[in-house]
C-alpha cells in the first residue's frame, strides 16, 4: 500500500492534493478541522508477520463539519450512507464529542466521549460524530496472523464493538507514540508498532476492568459505611478513621459517598432527621447539628 499523509494547510474549499517526496501526499481542507493520517506500505514479508501495524490517524471534526473530515485511500474510504467492510482490526479512542456506530453485528450504538469503538474484518460498519458537537478520535489499523486471537483473548469481539476504559491519559499516549513514529518515518520500527498495538488492547482491557472493580468498591465501601455511620452518630465520628476501617483513602470516599449518595457525609448528619437521610441510615433520630470530627 502507498505511504500517505494528511494534514491540515489551508480553508474549506480550497484544498487540493500535492505530491511530496516519497510518494507521500498532502490534503488541504476545512480550517476548522485537523487531522492527521499515515498508512504504511507493506511487504509481503511484513504481512506475514504475528503482528503489524497498518496505520494510524487523529482527527478534531467539529461540529458540523463533513465526516470523514479527508479522503482515505480507497480501501480504507467511507461514507455513513454506505458504511464499510476492512480486512484488519482497527481500535478507534473517541476522546470528545459523539455519535454513532453501526454495524452488522450490533445495531446502531450511541457513542460517547471516553469509548473506544473496535473494528473487525469482514464485518460491515460505519460510525458518525453528532453533528452538533463533533468528535476527536485516534484511530490505529493492525493485522497480522495472531491479532484475532489477542482481540479474543483481551475480551474484544464483533458483538461487543464498545468498551470503555477507566483512565484516559495512558491510552492516548500510547496513540501519540504512534503517530510520533511515523512521522519521523524511523527505519526499523515495526517491532515497537506492533508492541504499541499490543499496549492498546491491554490497556483498554485493564483500564475496563478496573472501572468495573472501582464501581463495585464503592458500592461496597458505602454499603459498608451506612450501619457503621448509624451507630456512631451519637458518639463523635471521625470520618477518617472511618475511611481507614473501610480500606478506602479519606478523600476517594469522601467524594464517592458523595456520587453514590447524592449527600456529603456532614450533609447526611447535620440533616439526619430529614425524610431523606432518616431513611438513608434507617435510624429515627440522632444528634442534630453536630460536626464529625475530621470534616470541619
Amino acid at each position: 500500500m502507498r505511504a500517505y499523509v494528511t494534514i491540515i494547510v489551508g480553508r474549506a474549499g480550497q484544498g487540493k492534493w500535492t505530491t511530496l517526496a516519497g510518494g507521500d501526499l498532502v490534503h488541504g481542507v476545512s480550517a476548522r478541522a485537523r487531522f492527521w493520517h499515515r498508512y504504511l506500505p507493506l511487504a509481503d514479508e511484513t504481512r506475514r508477520g504475528c503482528l503489524f501495524v497498518i496505520g494510524c490517524g487523529f482527527a478534531s471534526v467539529p461540529a458540523r463539519h463533513p465526516y470523514p473530515p479527508t479522503q482515505h485511500p480507497s480501501d480504507h474510504h467511507f461514507t455513513w450512507r454506505q458504511g464499510r467492510v476492512l480486512d484488519e482490526f482497527q481500535l478507534v479512542y473517541i476522546t470528545r464529542g459523539g455519535g454513532w456506530f453501526e454495524s452488522r453485528a450490533t445495531g446502531r450504538r450511541r457513542v460517547r466521549a471516553g469509548d473506544v469503538i473496535s473494528l473487525y474484518p469482514g464485518v460491515w460498519h460505519r460510525d458518525m460524530p453528532a453533528p452538533s458537537i463533533g468528535w476527536d478520535e485516534y484511530r490505529l489499523a493492525f493485522a497480522g496472523r495472531e491479532a484475532a486471537e489477542l482481540m479474543a483473548e483481551h475480551n474484544f469481539r464483533p458483538q461487543r464493538p464498545l468498551r470503555r476504559p477507566s483512565e484516559t491519559r495512558s491510552l492516548v499516549d500510547v496513540y501519540e507514540k504512534i503517530l510520533d513514529e511515523l512521522r519521523t518515518e524511523r527505519h526499523g520500527g515495526g517491532p515497537l508498532l506492533a508492541a504499541w498495538a499490543m499496549e492498546a488492547m491491554a490497556r483498554v482491557a485493564t483500564e475496563e476492568t478496573r472501572r468495573a472493580l472501582a464501581g463495585e468498591q464503592i458500592a461496597e465501601a458505602v454499603l459498608r459505611a451506612r450501619p457503621l455511620m448509624a451507630e456512631r452518630l451519637k458518639h463523635d465520628l471521625d470520618m477518617r478513621e472511618l475511611a481507614r476501617e473501610l480500606h478506602v483513602g479519606h478523600s476517594w470516599f469522601r467524594k464517592k459517598f458523595r456520587e453514590t449518595t447524592g449527600f456529603s457525609p456532614p450533609n447526611t448528619i447535620f440533616n439526619c432527621e430529614s425524610t431523606a437521610p432518616a431513611s438513608f441510615f434507617e435510624r429515627p433520630r440522632c444528634p442534630p447539628g453536630r460536626l464529625p470530627r475530621g470534616w470541619a
